[in-house]
């Protein structure tokens, strides 16, 4: 497993939620790329990421489209309604902002990689991320912008 994340490098972000993506209007939320809290109360670290170079074979592909039909989303969420996942380039998420860093997580598939938010300090952000900040809504709706969405039914 290659801990190096390319530039050049095709990232997938499952649509899992109505939260995600307006599947209506074709539409991805900048939700899509906040951060979250857990059922089990925990604040997420890092947005879940795809690596498509390791996901070549059909069978490999469809076991992590099959991930956005099993996670458990809170109470107050609609159903999970799998629709779609989004492609980018991991070169224009890292240039939408000096905080996003892409890497490897610990004892993880090599397809799984996270997308983190660095702050000054260089203490990563947990849990919702302020989104009274303009600078950290303008960062989420850019990287959602880069999303070509691609859907499932």
């Amino acid at each position: 497993m290659s801990n190096s994340i390319e530039n050049s490098e095709t990232l997938l972000r499952l649509l899992c939620s109505p939260q995600y993506y307006n599947e209506e209007l074709n539409i991805v939320n900048p939700d899509a790329f906040d951060l979250r809290m857990l059922p089990s109360g925990k604040p997420e670290s890092f947005v879940s990421l795809g690596r498509k170079k390791y996901l070549a074979t059909d069978e490999e592909f469809n076991k992590y489209i099959d991930l956005g039909r099993r996670i458990h989303w809170p109470v107050s969420t609609p159903a999970n309604q799998f629709t779609a996942y989004g492609e980018f380039n991991c070169e224009d998420a890292r240039e939408v902002h000096q905080m996003i860093q892409i890497k490897a997580l610990d004892k993880s598939n090599a397809w799984h990689i996270g997308l983190y938010y660095y702050k000054q300090n260089d203490e990563c952000y947990e849990g919702p991320l302020p989104k009274t900040d303009p600078e950290i809504l303008e960062m989420l709706s850019d990287l959602s912008d880069l999303l070509v969405v691609t859907r499932i039914k």
